[in-house]
């Protein structure tokens, strides 16, 4: 886990570029970024019946808000937490209990949890 590991360096410089490099590859990515086929049409389906949709993100605040602000036409989800909310990094649950428990006041059991890396996501949920 490269964040992980910049957590280990010991020099505050090589710390700083690191996280500097690892935003600019988050940056490039913006460009390719593509949502998923027929997100429209779940997230409008979910809204209609009141279900509750969050993201929860091991990139940047600053790349959850560009993801947000290219939304076609779907609410922002909500909560949106990154990992600069200061949870614990995917797999560790933490975060996602308290999107269930704290935010929505639902038990994690009952909860659906959908990502895009079996790694980070199955292990947290």
């Amino acid at each position: 886990d490269m964040l992980e590991e910049v957590k280990k360096e010991t020099s505050k410089e090589r710390q700083e570029a690191a996280l500097a490099a690892i935003k600019e590859v988050e940056t490039e990515g913006h460009e390719k970024m593509k949502l998923a086929k027929g997100v429209n049409r779940v997230c409008k389906l979910l809204d209609e019946r009141n279900i509750p949709r969050a993201i929860l993100t091991r990139n940047s605040k600053d790349s959850l808000d560009y993801f947000h602000d290219r939304l076609p036409g779907i609410p922002e989800f909500y909560p949106a937490v990154s990992r600069d909310c200061g949870f614990l990094p995917k797999p560790a649950p933490d975060a996602l209990q308290h999107i269930c428990q704290s935010v929505w006041g639902i038990a994690t059991q009952d909860v659906i949890m959908i990502g895009d890396s079996a790694k980070d996501d199955v292990a947290a949920g």
